[in-house]
C-alpha cells in the first residue's frame, strides 16, 4: 500500500478541519480567526486537487471528502459567520 495516494485526502482532512474550526470560533464570537481558517481552508482546497493531479491519486472516497469539506468551510462556516453578526 502506498502512502503516497492518501496525500490528497489529508490534505482535504486540513480544509474540513478548518472549517470546523472556523465553526466553533465563530460560535465563541472570534471572527477573525474563523475568517482566517475560512482562507486557510482555500489553500488546502486548492492544494487537494492539484496533489491529486500530480500524484495521480483519486478516488472515490476523495471525491465525497473534498464535497464535504467544501460544503463546510465554503457553505457552513460562512453562513455560520453572518448569522452571529447579524
Amino acid at each position: 500500500m502506498k502512502i503516497v495516494r492518501h496525500i490528497p485526502n489529508t490534505i482535504t482532512s486540513m480544509n474540513l478541519l478548518c472549517g470546523v474550526l472556523g465553526v466553533i470560533c465563530t460560535f465563541n464570537k472570534d471572527f477573525n480567526t474563523a475568517f482566517y481558517l475560512m482562507l486557510a481552508a482555500a489553500v488546502f482546497d486548492f492544494c487537494d486537487g492539484l496533489s491529486a493531479r500530480l500524484l495521480n491519486a483519486y478516488s472515490d472516497i476523495g471525491k465525497g471528502l473534498d464535497s464535504l469539506a467544501d460544503m463546510v468551510s465554503f457553505g457552513l462556516l460562512p453562513s455560520v459567520m453572518l448569522y452571529e453578526i447579524m
